[in-house]
């Protein structure tokens, strides 16, 4: 990215612990031709993804990260540090009243997202300018304000559980809970072979049709 002097989205699944290089696979050697049209036997490039499923391992990995634009250049570790603490700190937000809280899958998407607003502002460039800026540090500063990214760091509404329905025949008595023989004829019995209201049925279903046409119980 520094040789290019623009932005690429860096996934945080790409840095890898030391511990975990240290344990890949032994590199394979493969042949490559070069722009002189001569072979050459180097090491096949392997690419050794990190797990960022859970928050502490995402959190390591933007750490990682971090380090990692501080090293060559490109970006100051205290500035990333502040983006990445912008981040996280919505995994520990609790969210309003009817709302869930806030995934890693989010917080993935708001960076993806905050990486290309980064590409669409530094169109000169991302190498240390001659006051000794790194116009990165700056830019990602102003994330923290940018709605296309703070978009998709809002809760999202909590998953209803689906409702049953139950079909009724048009000429059956919808308000008879024990319309429904054990048997399954669909006809109309005596009051012993009709299935007797549940027990701790809700106020809200009392009145109701309790059991299928097969005379099973409806799960509330």
């Amino acid at each position: 990215m520094l040789e290019r002097n623009t932005i690429t989205y860096l996934e945080p699944s790409k840095f890898p612990s030391r511990r975990s290089e240290l344990a890949s696979e032994k590199q394979v050697k493969e042949i490559t031709l070069d722009a002189s049209k001569t072979l050459k036997l180097a090491d096949k490039k392997q690419e050794l993804l990190c797990d960022t499923h859970s928050e502490l391992l995402l959190i390591q990995a933007l750490q990682r990260r971090a380090l990692a634009l501080d090293l060559v250049g490109v970006a100051s570790y205290s500035e990333v540090e502040k983006y990445n603490a912008f981040l996280t700190m919505h995994l520990q937000t609790p969210p309003p009243p009817g709302y869930g809280k806030i995934s890693v899958s989010q917080i993935l998407q708001a960076d993806r997202q905050a990486w290309l607003r980064l590409a669409e502002k530094l169109t000169q460039g991302i190498r240390r300018r001659p006051d000794n800026t790194l116009p990165l540090d700056r830019a990602l500063n102003e994330l923290e304000a940018d709605p296309r990214v703070t978009f998709y760091l809002l809760p999202l509404p909590a998953g209803e559980s689906k409702r049953q329905t139950v079909q009724t025949d048009a000429d059956s008595d919808a308000h008879n809970p024990n319309k429904y023989l054990k048997g399954g004829k669909g006809k109309k019995g005596k009051g012993k072979d009709r299935l007797p209201p549940p027990k701790n049925l809700p106020d809200e279903l009392k009145g109701k049709v309790t059991s299928t046409k097969t005379g099973k119980r409806i799960c509330w």
